[in-house]
């Protein structure tokens, strides 16, 4: 069960007197108008002989209501010898895969690709008209499938039509299919088979899911600080009611109403396939505990409890941010997460062993790659040097948390042992691969140079980061009491300036590298960049640099020219935000709004979700850093959504919150205890579409081991983002 449910009042309303809006009809391709990759989601059903033609096509002039339909070429079937064939199956996670086979067997039909399905699914209304042989016997059919223990795919039950709804209804036959979901099922799959060798037709295909009727209050369920003006409850309902009845902010200490809330209707939304409306409380700013409480068919519903606090984020998230890298490091002992791993890393590329323990596990799988890792110790620096005076002395009453500087002699240790020293190349990528599924300290041995170490993939490594972190660290181990570490920040500050000469960069490098050396030249050639961009025209091209440069350097007078860019950009982005969270959307092709990036096919690579929301809420804390208060609002909404005010109520932040999905994609769940694979302050993928050919945000809520990558995988990018929001959000 999910952590704390029942304060999240998953409430279902048994007798609901209201009208249920038409489902939601997730075929893909249901009238075969489209014509797109894997044809919009369809497959064979049986086997299909290697290079022969395509079984499966669109075609025109043979359709029911339109003029456009999928025929499909059965046989042959049963032929005295076998044939080199291909089986395309349902694979892990609801994607799709084909191997080849040896087979006396055909093409027996068509089937859909494996329709994820939410928890609050309850049955599932299939129905499609066939055209094909009158003798011919057919059947439809909705296969459910799930994981059960660490199996990818398993069928858990099949249902089956081999009657039409209208036997004598001419050339086009409707067959139906109504059918509940069995316990534990995850996916389903809507097939269409016959015994007869002709050729048949399909169109005017519907797969509808018919959810439960429930009313839902999703928040922030870590809270809100007390000036923000993105304190916003949605009320969710997945029927129509006939009105939303007042909802009350409640003083958990005491139980008195602060506040009641008048709600804004936003109507059906199709996507998400629910009524919205929410209500806004900005105006209490008074520090407690609430929840949000009202009434809906005599039912009572209370939101999740949160906060409210003059500084909230950044006190609240920093133990779980940190803690976090802590958790994936690589090649020590972490005591409650795992044993010591991978002390053997690692082969180099011309076969010979190199001492590359340590790093961080990037995400939910143990490689270690430098493109993330020199982005985690850009982020870490930063927030690091935020403890710090534009000039890079400590500021009055500061101190550079400890944890925070651990972390980061850990990091960049490893990125030591990657980088050459002479040639200043990166070596890239210890990787095993993803075949590996087990505890972290018995993939190798752990003995250097028996034949099982981990290799490394190349030698080009994304140096782009090098010198800004090598800086950094160097001002940040600066002010170490440990004489030995000072020792080293004065190698490192060296080293970024190799680097810098090397790789180049931007301002914020120019300044970190002036900084750790006490060489103004780097600074004056960054008010050089700035002057020339300056009389060029270009300070809205470059904003975000600029944005960053005036906030860490102090520089008001370019926080006044960049005023009117960032309002320009804070305008750009709300733009995207018009839905019940006010969370960032996408732009698709034409031009739409959509909650999840577009994909053609299911095995389509579609991460990073959270990244895309977290990239959007740091522009927005630049904008405020130059004085627009209007991008911390923007970047509040969007951490909103992170933290639990988002379609499944779910915050995507381990360990911060109360509601959170019962198990990621990680590893660590093969680890004795870690049954969810849980990472503390670890933030989620995030939200994907659900199929590709329909926007509706999903995550993965199987309790089943081996929750979906896209969506439940923790990865160093999300975290990262994090880590610089919380840089840019204490300035």
């Amino acid at each position: 069960m999910m952590k704390n449910s029942c304060l999240i009042c998953l409430l279902v309303l048994a007798a609901m007197a209201v009208t249920v809006h038409p489902g939601l009809n997730l075929a893909p391709n249901p009238s075969f108008e489209q014509d797109s990759k894997r044809l919009g989601g369809w497959l064979p059903l049986g086997q299909l002989k290697v290079n022969e033609p395509e079984r499966l096509q669109i075609v025109e002039a043979h359709g029911y209501r339109s003029s456009r339909s999928l025929r499909v070429t059965t046989g042959p079937f049963n032929t005295p010898e076998s044939f080199s064939a291909k089986l395309f199956f349902a694979d892990y996670n609801g994607g799709e895969g084909e191997r080849t086979v040896e087979s006396s067997n055909g093409i027996t039909g068509v089937r859909t690709i494996a329709l994820r399905l939410n928890p609050e699914v309850q049955e599932v209304h299939a129905r499609t008209r066939i055209s094909g042989d009158p003798a011919a016997a057919f059947r439809l059919s909705l296969v459910w499938t799930g994981r059960s223990g660490r199996k990818p795919v398993v069928e858990i039950h099949r249902d089956v039509q081999k009657k039409f709804t209208d036997p004598s209804g001419g050339k086009w036959r409707l067959m139906e299919l109504r059918a509940r979901k069995p316990e534990g099922a995850l996916q389903v799959q809507l097939c269409v088979e016959t015994n007869g060798e002709e050729t048949f037709h399909l169109d005017d295909v519907g797969v509808e899911f018919l959810r439960r009727p429930t009313v839902r209050l999703w928040v922030n369920q870590l809270g809100h600080e007390a000036r923000s003006l993105a304190k916003r409850v949605v009320l969710e309902s997945s029927t129509e009611l006939k009105h939303a009845s007042p909802a009350h902010l409640t003083n958990l200490k005491n139980s008195e109403t602060v506040k009641t809330l008048d709600w804004k209707q936003h109507g059906y939304i199709k996507n998400l396939n629910a009524y919205y409306w929410s209500a806004d409380f900005s105006d209490v700013q008074s520090e407690g505990k609430y929840a949000v409480v009202m009434e809906a068919n005599k039912n009572r519903l209370i939101s999740a409890p949160f906060n409210i606090a003059d500084n909230l984020v950044v006190p609240e998230t920093l133990e779980a941010s940190i803690r976090f890298y802590y958790e994936q490091r690589c090649g020590m002992l972490i005591p409650g997460v795992h044993a010591a791993c991978h002390l053997d890393d690692a082969t180099l590329p011309d076969g010979t062993w190199r001492d590359l323990s340590g790093g961080w596990h990037d995400a939910g799988d143990y490689n270690k790659y430098n493109g993330l890792t020199p982005d985690a110790l850009r982020a870490l620096s930063l927030l690091a040097v935020g403890y710090l005076d534009a000039d890079g002395n400590l500021a009055p009453n500061e101190q550079i948390p400890v944890k925070l500087v651990k972390e980061i002699i850990w990091g960049m240790q490893w990125i030591d042992k990657m980088l050459d020293p002479v040639s200043l190349k990166l070596l890239d990528q210890v990787y095993s691969g993803y075949r590996y599924w087990g505890e972290p300290e018995k993939e190798t041995d752990n003995l250097p140079d028996t034949d099982d170490e981990r290799p490394v993939k190349s030698s080009n490594g994304d140096r782009s980061h090098l010198a800004v972190i090598y800086a950094r660290t160097a001002l940040i181990l600066k002010h170490s009491s440990n004489q030995q570490l000072r020792q080293k920040g004065l190698h490192y500050a060296k080293l970024a300036e190799r680097l810098f000469a090397e790789t180049g960069g931007n301002l914020t490098t120019l300044l970190a590298v002036s900084q750790a050396t006490g060489n103004r030249k780097y600074i004056d050639t960054a008010r050089n960049r700035v002057a020339e961009w300056r009389d060029q025209g270009a300070l809205g091209t470059h904003f975000a640099t600029l944005a960053k440069f005036a906030i860490l350097t102090g520089d008001e007078t370019l926080s006044d020219e960049l005023k009117p860019h960032a309002r320009k950009r804070v305008k750009e982005l709300n733009q995207l935000c018009l839905n019940p969270f006010g969370a960032a959307m996408r732009r698709a092709k034409d031009g739409s709004l959509t909650y999840c990036r577009e994909i053609e096919d299911v095995n389509d690579w579609y991460v990073g979700e959270s990244a895309y929301r977290l990239d959007i809420a740091i522009e927005g804390l630049l904008a405020s850093g130059v004085g627009v208060t209007e991008g911390r609002t923007l970047a509040e909404f969007q951490v909103n959504w992170i933290l639990g005010c988002n379609p499944m109520g779910v915050s995507m932040m381990e360990g911060v919150g109360t509601r959170f999905v019962p198990g990621y994609h990680h590893r660590y769940n093969a680890i004795p205890g870690n049954p969810r694979g849980a990472v503390t302050g670890a933030i989620l993928n995030g939200f994907i579409r659900a199929f590709p050919h329909i926007d509706k945000p999903w995550l993965d809520l199987s309790e089943e081991p081996n929750a979906d990558y896209h969506s439940n995988e923790p990865w160093l990018l999300q975290n990262n983002r994090w880590t610089e929001l919380l840089a840019l959000w204490k300035r």
